[in-house]
């Protein structure tokens, strides 16, 4: 029953509300002329009243006005350009993996102490069974070195035999030719001797074929004929022998260049297979070398003496070249870097008289910079370096970034160079001004600007003296100001 009473009084209640509503609508309309100039009345009360209320806020209701309060940017001042620097600590040492493969082994953990090029940090499998493909190519390598190391001094013996041969081989011709010519006037001699047989035996046949008559020398003219044969056949063989070996002694003839030439040729190809030899050791070797290597990069060692700070693999992880492995922590004194990017028209007019400000977490480092680039590093950016005294390595983390405010100034002089904000320089189409403070109040001064470095200006003219100029841009010219506490 309480439930449909209390139903039943919104239903009477939300009537009311909405007749309510149609009644002032109603009456509206019938004085819209009236109720809409009394509308505007209000509304320019209400205007006279906030206007009033803003006058008496600053001062006019009692003649006086309120300065107002302004940042400002003193003339002369080093201006600042605000950049971020990366830290390196030298003592942190990363180890990358040089080659793929699956993560066989660990041999290290996190706090293991581990030593220069000594021991394995970790073993890299070519497969999951653990074989290794570089371990092969190296026994290969290995092999064939030894096979080439062992045979080298047999193979060098073989040359110089075949050299030794060559050269006896010329010295038997030139023997040979000797003996040639040594038997040259023996063979000439033979020859006179059978050609004066020879010549009595033709005068005998001549004479018996003169005086035979009825065949009564005819038995001996056939004994003087077969004589004269025998005899002109041994002269004809003798004299063959002596053009050969007239031939054969003769130097100019080809016989004595072929041997000279065959003696030279052969000492030529010796000397290509010696040096062929030589070759094929020194490659041997060298590819023995480079499979010892390949080996080595399924096994990274520590580059340093240190202690492992983080793995970042485990064990049948698949990596590939690049992958980072593992942190170490070097041994011995420790030194950090902030390095720096800056733009050319940065990096070549920083100050050498105002020291660059690195901001920590709860503090503000002054250092000077320790190296300038003169040439850009990376594009078209000049390296810029700060060292970190040794109080703050601990503060800082490895490869976290600082922020850097670089002086400007003329790095040539010492001297630092007219520049001013960005947002202090208005500009029409015409000219460019700025509002500088003069008796407590807002000057105009036209200015002629250079180029832009970061948030600075050049300022070629139009500003003399220690000006103190208006960096906000809430005020006119001949506005009351003072300096903000801000």
């Amino acid at each position: 029953m309480k439930l449909k009473n209390i139903r039943k009084y919104q239903k009477q209640t939300g009537k009311k509300i909405k007749k309510t509503i149609k009644n002032f609508f109603r009456f509206y309309k019938k004085k819209l002329f009236w109720n809409l100039f009394l509308s505007f009345v209000l509304l320019f009360c209400l205007i006279l009243a906030s206007s009033w209320l803003e006058d008496k806020k600053n001062g006019q209701g009692t003649g006086e006005k309120k300065p107002i309060p302004v940042m400002t940017f003193q003339i002369g001042s080093v201006p600042r350009v605000q950049v971020q620097g990366q830290v390196e600590k030298n003592r942190i040492v990363k180890v990358f993996a040089q080659a793929g493969g699956i993560v066989n082994r660990l041999y290290v953990k996190e706090g293991s102490q581990v030593k220069a090029n000594q021991g394995a940090l970790a073993y890299l499998a070519s497969n999951y069974q653990g074989g290794n493909a570089g371990s092969i190519q190296r026994q290969l390598a290995l092999k064939q070195y030894q096979f080439i190391k062992d045979t080298y001094s047999d193979q060098k013996e073989l040359i110089s035999k075949q050299k030794q041969i060559a050269s006896e081989t010329e010295s038997n011709f030139i023997k040979l030719r000797e003996i040639s010519e040594n038997s040259l006037e023996e063979t000439r001699s033979l020859i006179n001797l059978n050609q004066e047989i020879l010549d009595y035996y033709r005068q005998n046949l001549d004479a018996y074929e003169a005086t035979d008559s009825a065949d009564s020398n005819r038995d001996l003219i056939a004994q003087t004929k077969q004589l004269k044969i025998s005899f002109q056949a041994a002269v004809n063989q003798l004299r063959s022998v002596l053009k050969s070996l007239e031939y054969q002694t003769d130097t100019e003839a080809p016989p004595s260049d072929l041997a000279r030439i065959q003696k030279e040729l052969i000492f030529k190809q010796l000397e290509l297979q010696e040096k062929s030899l030589d070759l094929n050791r020194e490659v041997a070797s060298l590819q023995y070398q480079l499979a010892q290597i390949q080996e080595s990069l399924s096994y990274p060692v520590s580059p340093v003496n240190g202690i492992v700070q983080e793995v970042h693999v485990r064990e049948n992880d698949l990596i590939s070249p690049g992958r980072l492995l593992f942190t170490i922590s070097a041994e011995g004194e420790s030194a950090s870097q902030v390095k720096v990017m800056a733009a050319a028209k940065i990096a070549l007019n920083l100050s050498l008289v105002e020291k660059a400000r690195i901001h920590l977490k709860e503090e503000v480092l002054e250092i000077a910079p320790s190296f300038i680039s003169a040439e850009p590093t990376n594009n078209s950016l000049h390296l810029v370096l700060f060292d970190l005294p040794p109080e703050a390595i601990s503060s800082v983390a490895h490869l976290s970034y600082l922020t850097v405010d670089l002086p400007l100034g003329f790095s040539q002089s010492g001297q630092t160079i007219p520049l001013i904000p960005i947002d202090a320089v208005y500009q029409t189409s015409r000219t460019s001004f700025v509002y500088v403070i003069e008796d407590g109040r807002v000057l105009a001064k036209e200015v002629a600007l250079g180029e832009v470095y970061g948030q600075y200006v050049t300022i070629l003219g139009g500003l003399e003296g220690n000006w103190q100029l208006i960096t906000d841009r809430n005020v006119i010219e001949g506005d009351l100001v003072e300096l903000s506490d801000g």
